[in-house]
């Protein structure tokens, strides 16, 4: 039987029974729960997390905030560097009087640095009235010029205004955006941020005064390079920044907050409205009167021209560049921390120049030039002055056509240009009207615009032969007027006291960039013969009255000829510098030292060790005509020794070098001095009479005119090379050396017989009138050292004048007391005196030093007899014979010579071992044969 499944219910065990009890429980619980908790708890609960989320969110923001400013401070220069603030302004070059030569400016600004003083008062109230109302109430920051900056940028999304103080501005310019800063231009939170903490440290520190002239010295001016209300003063409107007017000062207020936006020459209208808005600011501030207003506003501004803009004007430019040249490519002056910059340093050189022999010296040369180019033109056509010139228009076709130049001669020059055409296949064409280049400005400072000129023209591009119109050429270089150079020295000291190296250092047309003193390298011509005969003098002992033979004579396929083509026969050495004989002297060189070879590099290294030149190779006989190009300051140089009295000092330009004073606290400090290192070279006794040999041709030679205009002694050379093609002058006083040359800078001829007496000499003679007014005691009479002598000798025989000598034979000479001529020696000579004793010290090495260089005041460069035992022989030359004469050969006595011991050490060193003597012996070879100077003889 089946029982229902629902009707008997089943046992339950207590561990099923257990779940069902606890969630029993739970459920109960929570409903008490529910029951006794507040109402709100969830609230404090979550403002608990929300409180400690603001908290870490302020720590953290805080910790950013300090990581930030500490970053910034960190990275913001010392404020200190704006108590020895020394911003780059121009080095300036000085004058030996202390006036302004020229500034270097830096790479970037241009800058003229004024005080608070100069600043004219109007400026500055500008500067309050529109840039910063509450400058002097804030502490570098305006907070409500800030709180409603910060509104207005809000609401235009960008930064619209910046709240800047002048403070501020000042601090953007000098450590953001400027030399100290990282060249950022755009706003940023940060740049204004650094802009603030600076402001704050900078008004700490300074007066507001003192904020107001760092600010007005440091401000962009536009230009890209003008910094300054100093430098704009000058720059727009050519003036000190002391003399502005009120309109100009509110120019340059108005322009600080955009320069180039607001610039009075590119947008005059622009500059126009915003100095009406400082001045506005003015005047609502009571600054001006409406009066002062009304006029400041209708006035003009006179700004100079765009030609004349620039921060300074160059005063005596070739020094100028001279001083900047040494400094930047050689790099010679050193100061404390290495080499001197003179760009942006604010250095004050001080040169040698003489103002007054700068100007002297730039009149003297520029009325040479005139005169020179005014004689080219007068008489002779466009081809005038070349080796090949002929006649007027001899080297055209005759005929008129394109691609000729013809000479053309002005007949007429007003109110137009006209030439005529002379010597033409069919005669005299013309006149025709002549168009010329207005930028050619020397054509009409030189005067040869005028009727009786020649002028070279050619055929306008755009005309026809038929109907021919002409211009004035300027694309052939030898259209170009003559050039040249003069420098003065001071031998005493070695400064340089004048230096001009051409007609205009602005035209740039014809090279007037180019510093012929010391960048032109040009042949001297018979100038040089001086230092030949100086060799002569000192390393063999020549005397005035040596007797030269001048005569016509070949030396290979090489016949040298005297200017006039007029031989004298036997003359004194005197005579032939006086007269500047090439024959005698050539005959000098070719004899000198007992040979031609042996002579030349005696005087080579004569030259370099005595004098100081270098001559460069190759070397030979045509040197004695001075074809060894040199500068003209290497020329003066060389003279320099001889008026000296045989002291070396190498000529220089800067004086002494010194670190500006910029305000009352800041110090001067010299970072160089030039220490001259004297050396002397030559005897004195020597020097002496090497001067006198060159008063010979300012007393009665190629330069007589001299004496005939001075009466305080000068001396002196002229210098003519082959052709006229350079003419030279160079010459002394008492203390003071001129050298002037003129030529080309392409080689032709001055023109027929323009030599250095006729080109060069008229030249030198104006600057030394103008020098000895200006410096009289700079001039004098000649001090001749102890141990010369003055005798009255024969100019024919060079033997001393007796009663038998005609008067008009006499002739006062200088000659070393131990070097006097004997009455009762017949001289001819060409002598190798000593030859013995010296051949060896001839020849050797450059590098060492000379026997005979540096003398002491008791040397003797003769075996003097012994003044104990007179009859002790003094040693006699050797004499020559004289074939022509018919006389015969004559063996001097030659006494036995005892070196002293220093000698003979000195010759152990010098001298090469004797060779062994050989049936057929061959010539003794030196040790400079095959030096630096040339080639064996012979080879």
């Amino acid at each position: 039987m089946s029982t229902p499944p629902h009707d008997t219910p089943k046992p339950t065990s207590e561990a099923s029974a257990l779940p069902r009890l606890r969630e029993d429980f739970q459920k109960e619980a929570d409903q008490e729960s529910k029951k006794t908790r507040p109402k709100g708890s969830w609230a404090f609960r979550w403002l608990g997390y929300l409180s400690l989320a603001c908290l870490l969110l302020i720590l953290a923001g805080m910790g950013a905030t300090y990581a930030i400013l500490d970053d910034l401070v960190r990275d913001m220069p010392n404020i200190e560097f704006l108590e020895h603030y020394r911003p780059p302004v121009p080095s300036r070059i000085l004058a030996a009087d202390g006036s302004l030569i020229g500034n270097v400016a830096g790479e970037e600004q241009k800058r003229v640095l004024v005080t608070l003083d100069q600043i004219p008062p109007q400026m500055t109230q500008a500067l309050i009235s529109l840039e910063d109302k509450r400058f002097y109430e804030h502490p570098g920051i305006s907070p409500r010029d800030m709180l409603r900056a910060l509104y207005v940028d809000l609401r235009a999304g960008w930064f619209k205004e910046g709240a800047s103080t002048v403070t501020t501005l000042l601090a953007k310019n000098l450590f953001v955006i400027g030399e100290k800063g990282r060249g950022n231009r755009y706003r940023t939170v940060e740049q204004k941020v650094r802009e603030a903490l600076l402001a704050l440290q900078i008004e700490r520190r300074f007066s507001k005064d003192e904020i107001l002239e760092l600010f007005l010295n440091q401000a962009p001016m536009g230009r890209a390079d003008i910094t300054g209300v100093g430098a704009a003063a000058q720059y727009f409107f050519g003036k000190n920044v002391s003399d502005l007017n009120l309109k100009e000062c509110a120019l340059f207020v108005g322009m600080l907050k955009a320069p180039s936006n607001y610039d009075p020459i590119s947008r005059p209208d622009r500059a126009q409205a915003r100095t009406v808005l400082a001045l506005k600011a003015m005047l609502d501030d009571g600054k001006i009167t409406q009066a002062e207003f009304e006029k400041a506003r209708d006035e003009d501004f006179q700004l100079v021209g765009k030609k004349n803009m620039r921060v300074q004007t160059i005063e005596h430019p070739y020094a100028y560049y001279e001083v900047r040249k040494e400094f930047e490519i050689d790099q010679a002056f050193s100061g404390p921390h290495g080499p001197l910059m003179l760009k942006g340093t604010g250095y004050d050189v001080a040169t040698t120049l003489d103002p007054v022999l700068q100007n002297a010296a730039r009149e003297a040369l520029k009325a040479g030039l005139i005169a020179q180019e005014r004689f080219r033109r007068s008489d002779y056509g466009y081809r005038w002055g070349t080796a090949d010139y002929n006649l007027v228009n001899g080297h055209t076709s005759g005929k008129i056509q394109h691609n000729m130049i013809y000479d053309g001669l002005i007949v007429s020059s007003t109110p137009s240009l006209q030439v005529v055409l002379k010597n033409m296949d069919a005669g005299t064409l013309g006149p025709y009207e002549v168009e010329y280049p207005k930028r050619i400005t020397w054509l009409k400072e030189f005067g040869v615009l005028e009727e009786g000129y020649f002028l070279p023209v050619e055929l306008d591009s755009s005309a026809t032969p038929e109907a021919p119109r002409f211009i004035v050429t300027e694309r052939d270089r030898v259209n170009k007027h003559a050039q040249g150079g003069i420098v003065a020295l001071q031998p005493s000291t070695g400064k340089i006291l004048a230096m001009v190296g051409g007609y205009d250092f602005d035209d740039r047309s014809n090279a007037g960039m180019v510093n012929r003193v010391v960048q032109s390298k040009k042949i001297p011509g018979s100038a040089f013969k001086p230092l030949l005969y100086s060799a002569a003098v000192c390393e063999a002992g020549y005397t005035p009255a040596t007797i030269l033979h001048d005569e016509g004579r070949t030396y290979g396929e090489w016949t040298p000829k005297n200017f006039e083509n007029q031989y004298f026969g036997d003359v004194t050495m005197e005579f032939a510098l006086a007269e500047s004989l090439n024959a005698a002297s050539v005959a000098l060189l070719d004899t000198f030292m007992g040979s031609r070879t042996r002579g030349w590099k005696t005087v080579v290294r004569f030259c370099h060790d005595t004098l100081g030149l270098e001559l460069p190779p190759p070397h030979n006989l045509t040197m004695a005509l001075g074809t060894k190009v040199v500068t003209p300051l290497e020329l003066a140089k060389a003279y320099s020794v001889i008026a000296s009295g045989g002291i070396y000092r190498e000529p220089y330009l800067v004086e002494s070098v010194r670190d500006r004073q910029r305000n009352e606290q800041d110090l001067t400090r010299e970072l160089f001095t030039h220490r001259s290192i004297p050396r002397r070279t030559m005897d004195a006794r020597d020097a002496a009479v090497c001067t006198f040999l060159l008063s010979g041709p300012t007393r009665y030679g190629t330069a007589h005119t001299v004496s005939e205009e001075f009466d305080i002694p000068l001396v002196g050379k002229t210098g003519t090379t082959d052709l006229c093609v350079e003419a030279w002058f160079a010459g002394f006083g008492k203390d003071l050396v001129c050298v002037v040359y003129v030529g080309h800078d392409y080689p032709r001829s001055l023109g027929k017989r323009r030599t250095g007496s006729q080109v060069a000499l008229p030249i030198w003679k104006d600057f030394m009138h103008q020098a000895i007014e200006a410096h009289p005691e700079l001039f004098g009479e000649f001090v001749h050292p102890e141990g010369v002598v003055e005798l009255e000798v024969s100019n024919k025989t060079g033997r001393l004048a007796n009663e038998d000598t005609p008067p008009d034979e006499r002739t006062k000479m200088l000659f070393r007391s131990d070097r006097t001529p004997q009455s009762d020696e017949a001289r001819r000579i060409a002598v190798q005196f000593l030859a013995d004793d010296v051949n060896s010290v001839i020849e050797r090495p450059l590098s060492q030093p000379f026997r005979f260089r540096h003398y002491d005041d008791d040397r003797q460069w003769f075996n003097e007899p012994d003044q104990s035992n007179p009859s002790t022989p003094r040693p006699i030359r050797e004499v020559e014979q004289d074939t022509r004469a018919g006389k015969s050969t004559t063996e001097a006595r030659k006494p036995e010579y005892v070196p002293s011991a220093a000698e003979r050490d000195l010759r152990s060193i010098l001298e090469e071992p004797t060779p062994t003597p050989s049936p057929t012996p061959k010539p003794k070879r030196g040790w400079f044969n095959l030096g630096r100077f040339g080639r064996r003889s012979g080879e």
